[in-house]
């Protein structure tokens, strides 16, 4: 069974100072547009450095890879398809190298058979 075709790319490398106007200008070409998504930092409300654009169908999306590379107010921007992440928005990690792992809490030497303060 064939999975239904993406409508959503990816924008990285955005100039933060990038809007949505600037997106739709550079993509509305490609087809119809459904939503443009900016991420922003919940402290500060900059800008994040990359985007969501959605087109009405999968050809449209395929066809705006095309400005991957392209100088956008001077930084070579990187579109791609966007992952699916269980409809959750967040972006996909660049160079992506698999989980991240924790070691545990707090201090660091704690389990691992070194030095513990709360040791008697």
């Amino acid at each position: 069974m064939n999975s239904p075709q993406q409508n959503t790319i990816f924008i990285g490398n955005l100039p933060f100072s990038t809007t949505k106007m600037d997106l739709q200008a550079l993509f509305e070409t490609f087809g119809t547009i459904t939503n443009i998504h900016i991420p922003v930092n919940k402290e500060t409300g900059q800008a994040r450095g990359f985007a969501f654009v959605s087109f009405e169908s999968g050809n449209e999306a395929e066809a705006a890879l095309s400005v991957n590379g392209q100088d956008v107010k001077g930084r070579a921007i990187k579109v791609h398809l966007a992952h699916n992440n269980s409809q959750n928005g967040s972006a996909p990690r660049s160079g992506d190298r698999g989980p991240r792992r924790s070691f545990g809490s707090g201090n660091r030497f704690e389990g691992r058979g070194g030095f513990n303060r709360n040791r008697q």
